[in-house]
């Protein structure tokens, strides 16, 4: 038999002798789950999740945990990392929110967190998974000062990700000139680089991009505009002398 929604459902059985008798059951179906979905993740360093509990009863408590069951940490009114704020029961939606804020979180902030409600039947919970993660570029203009362009991408978090390097929409690879480095993933910390010699402003100015992308469907991209100027220094009789680089208005030999 299914059941369509929560509430009190009676049974008559009639026996053979003609007798009926009514038996009453309530079905209650009680879940738990988080807005905005899990995995969360976050760029920016601010971290704020709803655990929201469904159901006809009114759970007496919530319970949150660091961890993907309530095996793992407590996290109580006295811990200082996070603020918990829990709302009333909503009778017209059956509903009721837990707020967990985290104060001043970094990468090591991520992991997953548990809730739990607390109800006379049954405790329904759900498990959250956090993501925090920064990726940065050296600046938003670039430019060139001596005929190679040398870019740096700085990533934060505790997961390795893979690292594609564009030339507007054009994806680059190490060819003859250039060069790219991944470094490795250290204290929470990885530099990726990307070098090309022999540019010009024909061929080399323009938006470059870095885009980390992880198993998990996360994906962050960090871009600048390099700017190229290329002039020649050019004697009293009109003849080149050499080639340079000119950025911000100076002169480079």
């Amino acid at each position: 038999m299914t059941f369509g929604k929560e509430g009190n459902y009676t049974c008559d059985v009639e026996y053979a002798s003609g007798e009926t008798k009514s038996m009453m059951t309530s079905l209650y179906l009680l879940s738990a789950g988080f807005d905005p979905t899990s995995p969360y993740f976050e760029h920016e360093l601010s971290v704020e999740f709803s655990c929201v509990y469904n159901g006809l009863l009114n759970p007496t408590a919530v319970y949150w945990y660091e961890g993907s069951d309530n095996s793992g940490t407590a996290i109580t009114d006295d811990n200082s990392a996070f603020t918990i704020v829990t709302g009333d029961y909503n009778t017209g939606s059956s509903s009721k929110s837990s707020v967990i804020t985290f104060n001043n979180p970094d990468v090591t902030s991520s992991g997953d967190y548990t809730c739990e409600w607390d109800t006379d039947f049954m405790d329904p919970s759900a498990t959250m998974t956090v993501a925090i993660r920064s990726l940065a570029i050296d600046s938003d203009s670039t430019y060139s000062l001596d005929g190679s362009i040398s870019l740096t991408c700085t990533y934060a978090g505790v997961d390795e990700g893979t690292m594609e390097w564009y030339y507007g929409s054009t994806k680059l690879g190490v060819g003859d000139s250039i060069a790219i480095d991944d470094g490795t993933l250290d204290s929470n910390a990885q530099t990726f680089t990307l070098t090309i010699d022999d540019v010009n402003p024909e061929d080399n100015a323009g938006s470059y991009s870095c885009v980390l992308s992880f198993d998990d469907t996360d994906s962050l991209e960090a871009t600048t505009t390099v700017v190229v100027r290329a002039a020649s220094i050019i004697d009293n009789a009109g003849t080149e002398l050499s080639s340079i680089i000119v950025s911000y208005g100076e002169i480079f030999s």
